[in-house]
């Protein structure tokens, strides 16, 4: 009867453990997407920050002329 207490006990711990895990795993998957989003963000205004940059400092290419 008491192994049997036990081995419940166990198997109470264990799935409380898994339950911590799995919330502790989604919640790093959360801020991992949102820190994702955010490295995203960070390089669009880079990208911005570099074509105004060469805006100032580069002529602008004239167009063609066909005539």
């Amino acid at each position: 009867m008491r192994s049997i207490n036990l081995l419940r006990l166990a198997l109470d711990a264990e799935i409380l453990r898994l339950r911590a895990m799995a919330t502790r795993q989604g919640r790093r998957a959360a801020f991992g997407s949102v820190a994702f989003i955010f490295a995203l963000a960070v390089l669009a205004f880079a990208e911005i920050a570099g074509w105004q940059g060469l805006r100032l400092r580069v002529e602008a290419i004239p167009p063609l002329s066909f005539y």
